[in-house]
């Protein structure tokens, strides 16, 4: 993604899928929104240098199952109740890296 930003101070749209997922679970890692709507992800230079800093920062917190976890949110299975949902949410909250 850093290549596709590279020389451009503009949005560039954002077309791999792996991309797009890579965007929406360092959002949920980070607690900062790098993802745009799915149909419509962009990045940016500002978004790049945002996304290293907090890497910076935070790597050594990151660890292999944070990631998992955070790729599994990404296509939940459907909830057969109002509990499973909850239970999904809190679980969503506690992904985020915050030490």
């Amino acid at each position: 993604m850093k290549k596709m930003t590279r020389g451009s101070s503009k949005d560039v749209l954002v077309k791999e899928r792996d991309n797009v997922e890579f965007l929406w679970a360092i959002s949920l890692l980070s607690g900062q929104n790098f993802a745009s709507y799915p149909g419509n992800t962009v990045v940016n230079a500002k978004i790049i240098l945002a996304i290293e800093s907090w890497y910076k920062k935070k790597k050594k917190y990151i660890t292999c199952d944070k990631i998992k976890k955070a790729y599994s949110f990404l296509y939940p299975p459907p909830f057969r109740n109002i509990e499973e949902l909850n239970k999904y949410f809190d679980e969503l909250d506690q992904v985020e890296i915050k030490e």
